[in-house]
């Protein structure tokens, strides 16, 4: 009887080992996150506090607390779970916070500089979350598309601006003593909003939502945004939409080169135009004789010369008032070669600095007490 008491206990100890070998095999598998670099375009850096920096390369496995920065001209996309997605702009740095399984997951974007883009293909469990937070505020979501993007002002000043292009997301504002606001702004697709912080307010900027402006969308979130139709979302935008948006933008890389161009055949052009009037003079002389000296022509006549030199030279005055009045498109763009804002300035005059800056760190690559003479590009230099 002893003996089959000890086989049972034996039976019985093996199959509470199989159950708990079993279910740590099943806690582990739930517990792993696919998170990895999907693609790359240019060079990217990972900061990882264990190693130190690493360059990326696509496929790369990521950790939580890994820093990922692009730099002016690149751009990456991260693959999380292969149903989360957040495409990195150029000249953009954020730090990654992922932890629990692939059906329970929790994922917090730190946006420092530039902006993302993100994209969740399916709608998160209940015990899933998925953020994006930049010094003023924070993001929610469940499912959706959206873009945030954070610039600075000369005084350190942030503005974000959050656009949605399908789903939901919700906005708090975060206060710089660490608080979040209890309201929460739903921005719906197709809108935007923009925030401010400075350190001793968050606040909204105008209305709590607009419409988007698609133009200042860059090539790498247009391109995104393809993918996500790609993929099956339904964006508030067609793909023939956001097809157009890329051919102007294609085409207004060309008008600044054909502006310059265009110049110096209009200097050479207003000489003619105030030589033109001159041979009126006696063309109108000749009128009077040819038709027997009219009533008509008389009346023209009468002003005698002085009169005609005068309308004449009035004439001439418009095209030199046009010459004081000459004006130039200063153009502002991004380390990236986006364009950030625009400034017409007559020409001799100076450009001025924009009060706002692509981001916390750096400087516009240009001389402001030089005078403007002709359309230019001011590019900012990231440090």
């Amino acid at each position: 009887m002893k003996t089959w008491v000890k086989y049972g206990a034996a039976i019985m100890g093996l199959l509470i080992v199989s159950a708990l070998i079993i279910s740590f095999g099943m806690k582990k598998e739930e517990s792993y996150r696919d998170i990895k670099i999907m693609s790359i375009k240019g060079t990217a850096t990972v900061e990882r506090a264990s190693v130190g920096s690493l360059d990326a390369y696509e496929e790369m496995k990521l950790e939580s607390g890994d820093r990922l920065s692009v730099d002016s001209s690149s751009s990456l996309i991260l693959s999380m779970d292969d149903n989360k997605y957040a495409m990195l702009e150029p000249g953009s740095s954020l730090t990654l916070e992922a932890d629990g399984t692939r059906e329970n997951s929790r994922t917090v974007i730190h946006l420092e500089a530039g902006a993302v883009m993100n994209y969740l293909s399916e709608k998160l469990s209940e015990k899933s979350s998925y953020e994006v937070t930049v010094p003023n505020s924070t993001m929610a979501v469940r499912g959706t598309v959206f873009r945030v993007a954070i610039v600075y002002d000369e005084d350190g000043d942030s503005y974000t601006t959050v656009q949605v292009f399908d789903g939901i997301v919700g906005s708090r504002l975060i206060f710089p003593d660490g608080r979040i606001d209890e309201e929460e702004v739903q921005i719906t697709p197709g809108r935007e909003v923009l925030i401010h912080g400075d350190t001793s307010i968050s606040e909204y900027v105008g209305d709590k939502g607009h419409d988007i402006d698609y133009t200042t969308l860059n090539r790498e979130a247009l391109e995104f945004l393809l993918f996500c139709i790609d993929d099956g979302s339904d964006l508030c935008l067609t793909r023939e939409e956001v097809e157009e948006l890329l051919r102007r933008l294609d085409q207004t890389e060309e008008p600044e080169e054909s502006a310059e161009v265009k110049k110096p055949a209009k200097t050479e052009k207003e000489p003619a135009v105030i030589e033109t009037p001159e041979p009126v003079v006696p063309a109108v002389e000749e009128t009077p004789s040819s038709s027997g000296g009219s009533s008509e022509t008389s009346k023209d006549s009468p002003g005698n010369d002085d009169n005609q030199k005068s309308h004449h030279s009035s004439k001439k005055k418009p095209s030199s008032s046009d010459e004081e009045t000459k004006t130039y498109t200063v153009t502002f763009q991004t380390a990236s070669g986006d364009v950030f804002c625009t400034q017409t300035v007559e020409d001799g005059k100076t450009a001025s600095k924009p009060k706002l800056q692509p981001s916390a760190s750096g400087s516009w690559n240009y001389d402001f007490t030089k005078a403007v003479t002709e359309n230019i590009i001011i590019k900012w230099s990231a440090q």
